[in-house]
């Protein structure tokens, strides 16, 4: 189902909104414009399969045309989210106090740019749009109008990359949105390095860790390969995502379902894989959920066996077999995520900060929750460190 409306916005006559529910109803043109940087966690396909996996969530892919051009597109969700994940301790523990009575006590239908599975901008302005705040207003209005249920909206991520994303956090600072900090990601950008360069790059300590994961890998007899994605492999791999995941503690939300992966699988046939470690008798002990397009890699997720992970330096391995198979592939970026910086940055990574601007609805909530915004949502931020040996003096 598609609607189009259109709008009165100052100095910008036939501005219209075209909204659509579904990913694929969006045309392949947008989605080249949207996602320019060919992130293959930013596609249409990844929106197929998130949109197959968590039912409960609903899109709002909005388009903005004048006439019959694409000036804009947004994407938008909304779901049931559980406010703990990002509560410090003392009122985490309040909450569920409070929730043996109301058990929705601190869980609200949270609208979002994009979704919690994705990052960076989830926008596109074409060069020669103003971005007045008239027109975020009326973008505003839009969603709460499809959204009605929506108690808070979040827009993320703001970067210092994305020149049109310093307009928008300018109007939503103006319409009252206050500005906290997500989790920073890690990029490597291997500028036509060999992989052999970008390890002499490496301080002393990195490259001995990585010696120390090939040496382990050798003396244990373990292999390591690329799997396409199948049933099979998804039956093996999600026990020791599990494991990963009850031990996370940087950012907590219920696990991914076993039907993403078979979702991945089905939408994503030529952009995804497993890198695999399997031991001497060809028993998987870790995994990477990787994708790939001509332009980016990216490591997504991980699993361990954490009875070997330390024995064998499962992570670190995996890490690094990650980074190889990128330089190999010869791509131009790749994006490491968040969370386990000090490895990631001893690896190469560069840390970039990524803001959010926050609204509660209606506005006299957002009055009283304005106050302790930062106190509930800002992430922790990681320490930054070198990635490379002081010396380097290469690009």
């Amino acid at each position: 189902m598609t609607e189009n409306i259109e709008i009165e916005v100052e100095n910008q006559p036939g501005f219209t909104l075209q909204i659509y529910q579904k990913a694929k109803d969006v045309s392949n043109d947008i989605w080249e414009k949207y996602n320019s940087r060919k992130h293959p966690f930013r596609s249409m396909n990844f929106y197929c399969a998130l949109e197959k996996t968590f039912l409960q969530r609903e899109y709002a892919y909005i388009e903005g045309k004048i006439g019959n051009k694409t000036k804009m597109f947004l994407i938008t969700s909304l779901e049931p989210f559980d406010l703990n994940a990002f509560l410090p301790g003392f009122i985490k523990r309040f909450s569920l106090f409070v929730r043996k009575w109301k058990p929705r006590f601190f869980t609200l239908m949270m609208g979002m740019s994009g979704c919690l599975e994705t990052s960076m901008e989830h926008w596109w302005f074409e060069k020669d749009f103003q971005l007045t705040k008239n027109v975020v207003e009326k973008l505003l209005d839009k969603i709460r109008e499809v959204f009605p249920l929506m108690r808070v909206l979040v827009f993320r991520d703001f970067t210092h990359l994305d020149s049109s994303g310093q307009v928008l956090k300018k109007h939503l600072s103006s319409l009252g949105f206050g500005e906290v900090l997500n989790f920073p990601t890690c990029i490597i950008n291997p500028e036509n390095r060999t992989l052999e360069e970008h390890y002499n790059r490496l301080k002393r300590k990195a490259r001995a860790s990585v010696r120390r994961a090939d040496r382990l890998t050798n003396e244990n007899e373990l292999k390591l390969e690329k799997l396409k994605i199948d049933e099979k492999s998804i039956e093996q791999i999600y026990p020791l995502y599990l494991q990963v995941h009850e031990r996370a503690e940087t950012f907590q939300r219920p696990p991914f379902p076993k039907e993403f992966f078979k979702e991945i699988m089905k939408q994503m046939e030529h952009e995804a894989h497993f890198l695999l470690v399997r031991d001497k008798n060809s028993k998987i002990e870790g995994f990477i959920l990787g994708g790939i397009s001509d332009r980016i890699y990216c490591p997504y997720m991980i699993g361990l066996n954490y009875e070997v992970a330390s024995k064998y330096q499962l992570y670190r391995m995996l890490l690094w077999e990650a980074i190889k198979f990128a330089f190999h592939e010869g791509v131009q970026e790749i994006d490491m995520g968040i969370t386990s910086y000090f490895i990631k940055q001893d690896y190469g990574s560069q840390l970039i900060d990524m803001q959010m601007f926050i609204k509660f609805y209606p506005t006299f909530v957002h009055k009283i929750m304005k106050y302790f915004l930062n106190k509930i949502f800002d992430a922790p931020q990681p320490n930054k460190r070198k990635s490379f040996k002081l010396s380097d003096n290469s690009r």
